[in-house]
């Protein structure tokens, strides 16, 4: 199995079970410990002061593979420019329509044979020989200027302390959504809570769902060093920046777990609960209700959630 497969699988093992596990979790605090608003409030800002935290995971990245036009240069070659062309293949019209690296015998990576120079090619296209572009050091005959297929493994384990980290991560961000939901019910009044929840996910969409694709689109291309060409025009990214990748998510996610936390705070103390007084007239008003039997059924159970959810704040 390809290598970025098996990224791909682990990163959706640690996602689906943070974000179903923080759903469960967040719902069972606030059952388990009978929270009311002042106290799930509290708990939300304490997520996420440990989300800021554990969010400087972005920063956690394998170094860059040297890749020849791209983070080093070629052999020859003085001075150093972002291109996967150079004098060493000029002559071959290579194309930067498919990615396929190659690993010189120089330990440098390269875009493709065709961009390490190969002409000869044995072992069903896996290696390669005669790669003109490949370092021989003090091999003068040139023996070792040879390639194999495949990126050159720099044995990064850092994906151990990442995976980890990105569960923590994305259980924090799932663990609230409950919690701060049970806040909104418990602070609208009773006839306001369908246009209350209505405006809440307006916001969540204006604010979060439509811009944030978008924006971190734009910040993953901005990290793209290596275009696919297909047709003189650009299609897909093949090679990324991963030092400017991590440092573009963490001026995103950063200041908006920020203004988040704020947000939250301001909350806290800006909320008053019903006092004592107002929580026995309710119970009074029902009371009286009862005895003139204004109420029916349904009106007597609607009161009762009503004061139950009020008696809780």
């Amino acid at each position: 199995m390809c290598f970025c497969h098996v990224i791909v699988a682990c990163n959706g093992l640690m996602v689906v079970p943070g974000a179903s596990g923080g759903q469960f979790i967040g719902g069972f605090v606030c059952k388990r410990w009978k929270l009311k608003v002042k106290g799930m409030l509290r708990f939300i800002v304490g997520v996420c002061l440990v989300s800021i935290i554990i969010e400087n995971f972005v920063w956690i990245r394998c170094d860059q593979n040297k890749i020849a036009g791209v983070t080093t240069n070629y052999q020859n070659e003085s001075f150093f420019t972002p291109n996967v062309e150079a004098n060493c293949n000029s002559n071959c019209s290579c194309s930067r329509e498919s990615y396929d690296p190659v690993c010189g015998a120089d330990g440098v990576q390269y875009f493709s044979a065709c961009h390490a120079g190969c002409v000869v090619s044995f072992d069903n296209n896996h290696k390669f020989s005669n790669c003109s572009c490949v370092n021989a050091g003090d091999d003068v005959n040139g023996t070792t200027r040879s390639a194999v297929s495949g990126k050159c493994n720099e044995g990064c384990s850092i994906m151990y302390l990442f995976l980890p980290l990105l569960l923590l991560m994305v259980f924090c961000i799932f663990v609230n959504a409950p919690v701060a939901l049970s806040v909104t019910l418990r602070v609208i009044p009773e006839n306001r809570k369908t246009f209350g929840l209505g405006i809440q996910w307006f916001l969540v969409r204006f604010l979060g769902s439509v811009p944030g694709p978008i924006l971190f689109g734009a910040m993953i291309d901005y990290a793209c060093v290596v275009w696919q060409e297909s047709c003189d025009n650009s299609a897909s990214c093949w090679i990324y920046d991963n030092a400017k990748l991590g440092r573009n998510f963490f001026f995103i996610l950063i200041p908006v777990k920020l203004v988040v936390c704020i947000l939250f705070i301001l909350a806290y103390k800006i909320y008053k609960p019903p006092s004592e007084s107002e929580s026995a007239d309710e119970k009074t008003k029902l009371i009286n209700l009862i005895e003139v039997g204004v109420c029916n059924d349904l009106e007597y159970f609607g009161i009762v959630i009503q004061i139950m959810l009020d008696v809780n704040k």
